[in-house]
């Protein structure tokens, strides 16, 4: 079964690097949550769920779209954030989804460059090579993880 990563990316476009990145590396499809029209999720292997974080939260959409799917369904997880902390985003997002029934097979999280306060960039130059690089190895993990039974 073929793999897929369904992003949300707004403002810095720092989602958006991370998940082009990992599928052109990866052959993993990704796609835009304003473009999914008829996609059945049911016939993929993995789903990956991309977004940054906004007040606190991925966007709307891909926790609508999370709620869609059926118990043990295998998924990962993509965050960006403009707190250079944000890690803990992941642990909570991940622990939630398991809650619902869903396997979480694994979670990346990397700094977006955001702006604070008076235009001050946070973060200026992320997501960079390495955050890149490391997307990516995390991309090939993915694929490395058994299919669903």
């Amino acid at each position: 079964m073929k793999d897929i990563i369904i992003y949300h990316s707004n403002r810095w476009g720092n989602t958006k690097k991370i998940v082009d990145r990992i599928g052109k590396t990866t052959g993993i499809e990704v796609i835009s949550d304003k473009n999914l029209n008829d996609i059945d999720l049911s016939t993929y292997g993995k789903i990956g769920f991309a977004s940054g974080i906004y007040m606190g939260k991925p966007s709307r959409s891909i926790i609508n779209l999370i709620f869609s799917l059926k118990k043990k369904t295998k998924v990962f997880l993509i965050l960006t954030s403009g707190d250079p902390k944000g890690k803990h985003y992941l642990d909570n997002f991940e622990e939630k989804l398991s809650s619902l029934g869903l396997e979480v097979i694994g979670g990346f999280w990397c700094p977006g460059v955001d702006k604070l306060f008076f235009g001050i960039p946070l973060n200026k130059g992320r997501p960079n090579e390495n955050d890149l690089s490391e997307a990516e190895a995390f991309g090939k993990m993915i694929l490395e993880e058994s299919e669903p039974e």
